[in-house]
């Protein structure tokens, strides 16, 4: 303070330099007093100080000291003792004589000693606090004393006046502190009737020192103007009821498009490079002042007390109060607003993340199908929906298994959350306890709050309400509401929405991860023209296609309306028609939606009014014109077709649905692209699979560019895509493929080409078993571009083939895929580079070659090599990379080899067909299912029908489960060859018997056949013969039944219904025996091929003594009538090649090929075929 000019030592200024001492020191929580602050630091000596009392308000004024005395301002220091009513005048004056009257070499203070000195406590917690550093500070840093008040009187016995504190002039300033270090502009509490637009606030304020906060209770405006009358609006002002001084934040009014310079005296605060306001610097700080504008103050003087004035004007918002008013609650509470915009941090930020759901309906009239509900399904990330129609409302649970089974096998992850309203079809038990299972957690919606599912809500009006322009542009029937529904979910989510956050993206796009292809997308209702395949026509002057009209989509074609047999068809070879509009077919009531949300209340419609001039009745006139030259184009009159229809015959065989596909599913990614515009449009991967396999041709060199012959035949290419799982990895693939069937065929040209039977595979799969061999595949890349062509073959340039110049084609040097002649010459190419390897050929399997050591088996381009040594095996594949372009499979402990999933342990092989399963139930919905434990109930009886009802997809799902039959699963035989009877006719009875092999198959996916080492080092050969006698009773045909054993592991086996009509079971035994023994004798010459280990003879187990006899003696007059053919099993007895031994029917196994079994019977004779979960 002495050290300062004396231009510059004003009452401010040394006031702002004891509060900034009295913060270095240390002083927590305690106002200044006068024992501190002596008030000779107020007067000084000589004429510095002199000039400073003539500035004070002239009149000497006495402060309150600390030990109850009085300081007063003058030249000497005076101690006047309080005086006190319970203190003696004794007592008082023999203090008075003790009491130490000199300085305190601390503070400079009198009356103590520097141990008495009050300054030292406060310099002991200072040094207790961390030892934090003594720095001279700003406001809102490490020490509060300064601004903030303390209301705890235990505390702080004095406080400073606002003439102190707020140097203010008249009582409508406010003065500020400058604060840089501010986030918020704060004012004290005695200024919040100032504030308007008022609402109250829990804001924490945090100060510099770590762990001390204040608290901020209310928010406004604040009006204020300048010295020079110009007016300002401070906005988010804070009122704390802990600050002594108003602070002004500089990062508020930097935001607000103003600089603030700071020098050494003043502060300026600049707009537009102009100064509007000055502030000046006191001490350490920067204040400026401000006064309040008249209007602010005129309106807080109403009253001063904020409740009364609040209940004087009447409830008035325009003057809130602290707290709660009960009144305003009674009177005026409406309900919580809902959020209108989502914050993107609480938007969902995966797929399935949050999944809203709803029922829309009841829909009249109902559809084609009796249909008058649906419910959708909306993922809140994507925008992607699907919807099912149902005949109630209790189907939700139903369809929401599926759905949640969809996405599962789709993202490989469950729904997190789903979002729906508290109807009964979504808080019955079963419906919870599924979603507990599943892990979704369920968002109910708060009753009387539908807002709370909105999404879902205004889903599906927006549904409903494409579906009725749909239905009423097409003139369709109001009953296809249904299909209209579904196609408008298919348009939508090939449609861009605010709702996903990434701009130009679909909700197509971002679920299936690929562009959609809108070409496919026609004007719902118009004619399409299907194509009737060639087998289907009655003659060659029949119709080649059938007029029908376009309803929706599936993922491989279209869904036409068949209104002569009111059902729906899907087919894939349509033309449209769109430009006819045609009439309106069927009932014409409205289109009703009883559960349809409103945005409106009163559910009002506001009617559009037409231009003048233009009277609802001239809307039927080809063009009109308005007054202000606006052209109006009617929709034409439609008019209804004439023509009556009938059902046609040559419809049969389309794929018809006599119910609505429920689920709309778009084209997955899972579903390969059909042509070569499509795959570029969609992920890049297919262009790159299109450009590898290009690249592997021109390094084969496939074709010669040259130019067309005149008179040679030019055939066609088409491209072919495909996903292939390889080590778990979806590997996306191309191939270019001839139209090849252009080409006629010679009589004397042969272009068969053999492929490895399954027999072949299990065999050598047992024998890997048997001597513990190593399994490698190999795989060849682009197969038939490694053989020549025999003669020359032209083809147009395949898409995508640049560089072509005009009038040239690709004449073919090497064999491609399509060319009827490829796979015999690649199967030419193979076998000779083999027999270069000195590999032999099986003569009994084509595709089966070996050498001393090690077996190669060949399906197409597929290697499956075994030997005992790894070596070995590695060598071949040395030997075979330089003829070919090998993709190894290195050694795992599972293969997959034609679908097969081989497993590999010591002395134990597993394989099975799990993914083949899985596949089989999605593809057929059956994923869901409940399972059955026998595929075949016994003792069934259907009857063939003269026509096929192909509603039903029979014959596939026959074929599906044949293959898995085939490779693996000899439970599933007698199934197969019973259903196959019927597939020249079957109806709803006879599909739904064959859905319970799906049933069964659910309940026995990871079923498969496990092969075990034997303990005897040598092979041998087992059979087991059985026939149910005359079990069809439409021909009273029998049916044969047989499995073959090597070292118990089994590798064929076979269930057959018998060509000719036995006479007797012993017949029926015998004619049974003869097919087994067939099929025994293959397998017996392929062992004797590759292995010395094989014994005769071949054992077969029979359980018909007379059927034995037959076999051993000669012949009776009960046999005399049987076929030839069927005793070549006595020749093979008698040279000793085969046994025929007696097994009891309870111990027969091939039971189980011959007639539905028991539960308890089947589950025996199939633990008996070695089929198991494990590998074990």
């Amino acid at each position: 303070i002495f050290s300062a000019s004396p231009e510059n030592v004003t009452k401010d200024f040394v006031r702002s330099k004891l509060l900034s001492e009295s913060v270095r020191m240390g002083r927590r929580n305690q106002e200044i007093s006068d024992s501190v602050v002596p008030e000779n630091a107020f007067i000084g000596r000589g004429r510095y100080f002199r000039k400073f009392n003539s500035r004070g308000n002239g009149k000497s004024r006495n402060v309150r000291g600390r030990n109850g005395g009085h300081v007063g301002q003058g030249g000497h220091d005076q101690v006047r003792e309080t005086e006190d009513s319970g203190t003696s005048s004794s007592t008082r004056n023999q203090a008075g004589a003790n009491r130490f009257n000199g300085r305190c070499y601390r503070c400079q203070g009198r009356g103590h000693r520097r141990s008495e000195c009050p300054m030292n406590r406060s310099a002991n917690i200072a040094r207790k606090d961390e030892k934090m550093e003594e720095v001279d500070i700003a406001f809102l840093t490490t020490s509060m004393d300064a601004i903030i008040s303390d209301n705890d009187n235990t505390k702080c016995k004095h406080k400073h006046s606002e003439s102190d504190l707020c140097l203010a002039t008249t009582k409508y300033d406010i003065q500020f502190v400058i604060d840089s270090g501010a986030t918020h502009h704060l004012i004290k509490s005695e200024f919040s009737q100032f504030l308007n637009n008022t609402t109250n606030s829990d804001i924490r304020i945090g100060v510099a020192k770590l762990g001390e906060c204040i608290f901020g209770k209310k928010v406004g405006s604040l009006p204020l103007m300048t010295t020079d009358g110009v007016n300002m609006l401070l906005k988010r002002v804070y009122v704390c009821n802990q600050l002594s001084f108003n602070l002004l934040s500089v990062k508020q009014v930097v935001e607000n498009g103003m600089k603030v310079v700071f020098s050494d005296e003043h502060v300026n605060f600049m707009k537009d490079d102009r100064t509007v306001l000055v502030g000046v610097r006191r001490g350490s700080l920067y204040y400026v002042s401000l006064r309040l504008r008249p209007s602010a103050v005129a309106s807080s003087a109403v009253c001063g007390d904020p409740v009364l004035k609040h209940r004087r004007m009447g409830h008035s918002s325009k003057y809130p109060i602290d707290g709660i008013c009960d009144v305003c609650l009674k009177s005026k509470q409406t309900r919580a607003p809902f959020m209108k915009n989502i914050p993107t941090d609480r938007r969902a930020k995966s797929v399935l993340e949050v999944v809203s759901s709803d029922v829309c309906g009841k829909i009249t009239p109902l559809t084609h199908d009796g249909k008058g509900y649906y419910v959708s399904f909306l993922d809140h990330f994507s925008n992607f929906g699907m919807v099912y129609l149902m005949k109630e409302k209790g189907e939700v649970e139903l369809y929401f298994r599926r759905f949640v089974s969809l996405v599962e096998n789709k993202f490989g992850k469950c729904i997190g959350t789903l979002r729906c309203d508290n109807g009964g079809e979504y808080t019955s038990k079963s419906f919870r306890k599924f979603c507990e299972e599943k892990g979704i957690a369920i968002s109910y919606t708060i009753p009387r709050n539908p807002e709370n599912n909105g999404k879902a809500e205004r889903y599906n009006r927006t549904v409903m309400e494409m579906a009725r322009c749909l239905v009423f542009d097409s003139g369709m029937p109001k009953e296809m509401w249904g299909e209209a529904v579904c196609t408008s979910v298919y348009i939508l989510n090939r449609l861009t929405t605010r709702a996903v956050m990434q701009p130009d993206v679909t909700p197509a796009e971002l679920w299936h991860g690929f562009k959609p292809d809108l070409s496919k997308i026609h004007v719902f209702g118009c004619t399409a023209f299907a194509h009737v395949p060639a087998e289907d026509r009655a003659g060659k002057l029949a119709e080649r296609s059938v007029q029908m009209r376009l309803v929706g989509y599936c993922s491989n074609g279209f869904r036409l309306w068949d209104s002569s047999r009111r059902k729906v068809i899907a087919a894939r070879s349509v033309v449209f028609d769109e430009g006819v509009r045609l009439s309106s077919v069927g009932t014409s009531d409205e289109v009703v939606d009883d559960d349809e949300v409103l945005d409106d209340p009163d559910g009002s419609v506001e009617e559009v009014p037409l231009p003048d001039g233009v009277s609802k009745t001239s809307m039927t006139s080809p063009v009109t014109s308005t007054p202000g030259g606006t052209r109006i184009i009617p929709v034409p009159v439609l008019r209804r077709g004439q023509r009556i229809r009938k059902e046609p015959s040559h419809l049969k065989d389309y794929v018809t649905s006599m119910a609505l596909c429920l689920l709309i599913e778009d084209e997955s990614p899972d579903t390969p692209p059909s042509t070569y515009e499509e795959a570029i449009s969609q992920d890049h991967r297919w262009k790159a699979a299109v450009k590898t396999e290009l690249d592997a041709h021109e390094k084969n060199v496939t074709w010669e560019l040259v130019p067309e012959p005149p008179d040679e035949p030019i055939i066609d290419s088409r491209w072919v895509f495909t996903r292939k799982i390889i080590d778990g990895t979806s590997t996306m693939k191309a191939r270019l493929v001839a139209r090849g069937f252009q080409l006629p065929v010679m009589d004397d040209e042969v272009v068969y080409s053999p492929v490895a039977r399954m027999v072949t595979l299990r065999m050598l799969l047992a024998l890997a078993v048997e001597n513990n061999f190593e399994i490698a595949q190999l795989d060849v890349k682009s197969a038939f571009l490694s053989s020549k062509l025999d003669e020359p073959v032209y083809m147009k340039p395949p898409d995508g083939l640049e560089k072509v110049p005009n009038g040239f084609v690709c004449k073919l040097m090497k064999s491609l895929y399509g060319l009827r002649q490829s796979p015999k010459c690649f199967n030419d190419f193979v076998d000779g580079k083999l027999t270069e390897l000195r590999f032999r050929r099986s003569l009994i399997d084509p595709c089966l070659y070996f050498d001393r050591d090690v077996f190669i088996l060949i399906w197409v381009d597929d290697f499956l090599l075994f030997s005992k040594s790894a070596s070995k095996i590695e060598k071949v594949k040395r030997q075979l990379k330089h003829f070919f372009e090998l993709k190894d499979f290195k050694s795992t402990n599972k293969i997959v080899f034609l679908g097969l999933e081989i497993e590999k342990k010591e002395g134990v092989i597993k394989i099975s067909q799990g993914l083949l399963i899985e596949k089989i139930l999605k593809h057929f919905n059956m994923t869901e299912c409940n399972i059955k434990k026998v595929p075949v109930e016994p003792k069934i009886v259907l009857s063939k029908v003269d026509e096929c009802d192909h509603r039903f997809p029979y014959r596939e799902l026959v074929g599906s489960i044949m293959y898995v039959m085939l490779g693996t699963r000899p439970d599933l035989c007698y199934a197969i060859s019973f259903f196959g009877r019927f597939q020249n006719g079957w109806n709803e009875t006879h599909w739904i018997q064959l859905k319970n092999v799906l049933r069964y198959l659910k309940g026995t996916r990871s079923l498969g056949m496990v092969y075990r080492k034997s303990s005897s080092p040598m092979i041998n050969v087992s059979a087991y013969v059985d026939a149910d006698f005359a079990s069809d009773p439409t021909d009273r045909k029998s049916v044969s039944g047989f499995l073959i054993r090597m070292n118990q592991n089994v590798i064929c086996w076979s269930s057959k219904k018998q060509n000719m009509v036995a006479l007797s079971s012993t017949e029926a035994e015998y004619v049974a025996m003869a097919s087994c023994a067939m099929e025994c004798l293959f397998v017996m010459q392929v062992l004797e091929e590759i292995t010395p280990n094989f014994v005769f003879p071949v054992i077969l187990y029979e359980d018909n003594q007379s059927c034995i006899k037959m076999v051993k003696t000669l012949e009776t007059k009960r046999s005399k009538h049987v076929d030839v053919k069927y005793h070549f099993v006595r020749s093979l007895v008698d040279e000793g090649k085969f046994k025929v031994i007696y097994k009891s029917t309870d111990q027969q196994v091939a039971d189980i090929f011959t007639k539905g079994l028991s539960v308890v019977k089947f589950e025996r004779f199939r633990k008996d075929l070695n089929l198991f979960c494990t590998l074990v």
